[in-house]
């Protein structure tokens, strides 16, 4: 009997396990950093033997960071990040590839491997959405973003046992319509898996005039060499959730260092290998965008701009920012307008720009973390949250004005959690005279975007009661701001002493201030202007 109920137990606990849940789709995000720019590399020596001073990343180093592990909906967010041509441990490699370019072929195929290790289409799984794709870049990392782009929209993400043939392939796509490179991957193909290369797909654009004709014949010739990979399992479609870059370059050939041009009077000023850069956007991007540097005068830095033509469905953004080249995509001591970038990239890949007419989930955007974007210089410069209007002006003020703040970066983003400065960083607070109430013992206080959220069948009630705008419930782009109001008027524990905000922002002895309570019959007055409370 006992021995009968062992084995009924020992059954039951076996067919207990009926089932596992199939696994959540993920978000593969590529970071495709600038020439000479590694995250990894945190200190440069001085050049005259100084101690030297950290890094000032890029925009791409900081936006990488800034990206959380998994977002809302618990989907991972897995991030791959590159360093940028030039970063070599040989001075070779820093001096020559930074100034050519050298090696931007090997960095496109690196990225793409990790999407291909990395990629699943969910159909095993029996999941209806596949793992989403982004590609960041600034730069020359930029043209590597686009450029896997373009592979991507040319092949799809080939599947692992077509990887023995991804040089061939690659290769194959990057010299498509150059009579002196033919085709070597079906030759490849045909000597291990057998067939006639005559029976293969041919690049007959090698033998046309004309752009407008070769372009056509180098389409036609890509389509039949997909479907050649498709109609033997070599590949997948996909397409591309994002591509979010700064200042491409690219659109004339790769350029070179004017200083490696010195040195090597042989080299043109441009390297024109590397010229697989398709500046028409095509539908299997859903959404792109590009930080352009308005001031940017060097003509081997022209930005490759993106072109859409008539049938395009991409949400496309292209923004014109004042500075040059690095003032844009970071790297500067000085990083101003390298902020001001950052914010509006990380605003657009997050969804909160996104069309109003168009379906998204939490697989279409990137969730950040924003409090890693700030700087341990920006604490002291903390501002008084009641008012919107002077934080805004104030954030103007010192993004245009450096001097004014002592070189120090301003806090252009902040925690949506409730907390004490006082309480995070009291040595720094009474230095500077800012004041505040400790948080409640064991934790801050209560958190509002919490209990609105907990709530919203009250609120639907609460709008349909009193006459409000419908459709905030739930929305992040409008309810997650009435949280944020909520949070910042009400916690009193973010009222801070304006006194050191004055000392930064004096003109002519006079600042701008406004009492709490003004500032506070402001913001109601406007949401109820825009229905949002009655």
């Amino acid at each position: 009997m006992a021995d009968n109920l062992a084995i009924a137990n020992g059954h039951r606990r076996h067919s207990s396990i009926t089932a596992v849940a199939a696994p959540l789709p993920k978000k593969l995000i590529v970071c495709c950093d600038g020439t000479w720019a590694n995250a990894d590399n945190a200190w440069v020596k001085d050049k005259f033997g100084g101690a030297g001073h950290p890094v000032n990343p890029t925009n791409v180093t900081r936006l990488a960071r800034a990206i959380q592990d998994q977002d809302d909906g618990h989907h991972q967010q897995i991030v791959y990040y590159q360093a940028g041509v030039g970063t070599g441990l040989g001075v070779w490699d820093k001096f020559f590839g930074g100034g050519t370019g050298a090696g931007l072929s090997e960095n496109v195929r690196e990225a793409y491997s990790f999407l291909v290790s990395n990629y699943s289409d969910q159909r095993d799984a029996k999941v209806d959405q596949p793992d989403s794709i982004f590609l960041v870049g600034f730069s020359r990392g930029a043209f590597t973003a686009r450029s896997i782009g373009g592979f991507i929209g040319a092949f799809g993400i080939l599947e692992r046992r077509a990887m023995p043939f991804f040089y061939e392939i690659f290769q194959d796509w990057e010299h498509a319509g150059d009579p002196k490179h033919p085709p070597i991957f079906f030759k490849a193909w045909c000597k291990k898996h057998g067939g006639r290369e005559e029976d293969m797909p041919v690049d007959d654009s090698v033998h046309v005039e004309g752009d407008d004709e070769k372009l056509r014949k180098i389409g036609e010739y890509l389509l039949n060499y997909r479907k050649f990979l498709v109609a033997n399992h070599l590949t997948k479609d996909a397409k591309i959730k994002c591509i979010g870059v700064w200042d491409t370059v690219g659109s004339l050939g790769i350029p070179i260092n004017p200083k490696i041009r010195k040195v090597f009077g042989f080299l043109p000023g441009y390297i024109h290998e590397y010229k697989w850069l398709d500046t028409t956007i095509d539908n299997h991007v859903e959404n792109a965008f590009q930080a352009l540097g308005l001031d940017e005068r060097r003509y081997p830095f022209s930005p490759a701009v993106w072109e859409r033509p008539k049938d395009c469905t991409t949400n496309l953004k292209q923004c014109w920012f004042a500075g040059a080249h690095s003032n844009i995509g970071g790297s500067y001591a000085d990083q101003g307008n390298a902020d001001i970038t950052l914010m509006w990239m990380m605003d657009q890949l997050s969804g909160n720009t996104r069309p109003r007419d168009r379906q998204t989930t939490e697989l279409d955007w990137i969730k950040f973390d924003k409090s890693y974007i700030t700087t341990e210089q920006s604490w002291p410069i903390l501002s008084n949250d009641s008012s919107q209007d002077i934080v805004a002006r104030f954030a103007i003020h010192c993004v245009l004005n450096p001097q004014a703040s002592g070189g120090r970066s301003l806090n252009t983003s902040d925690n949506s959690q409730p907390s004490s400065w006082s309480k995070k960083w009291p040595v720094i607070c009474e230095f500077f005279g800012l004041k505040g109430t400790a948080p409640p013992a064991g934790g801050s206080g209560p958190q509002p975007g919490q209990y609105l959220t907990e709530h919203l069948e009250q609120w639907k009630a609460l709008e349909k009661k009193h006459g409000l705008a419908t459709g905030r419930v739930g929305n992040d782009r409008s309810f997650a701001g009435f949280q944020y109001f909520i949070m910042t008027m009400f916690n009193f524990d973010r009222q801070l002493d304006l006194t050191n905000m004055h000392a930064v922002w004096s003109d002519g002895g006079k600042v701008q201030e406004v009492d709490s309570k003004t500032a506070w019959w402001t913001a109601f007055e406007r949401f109820r202007a825009a229905k949002i409370i009655p």
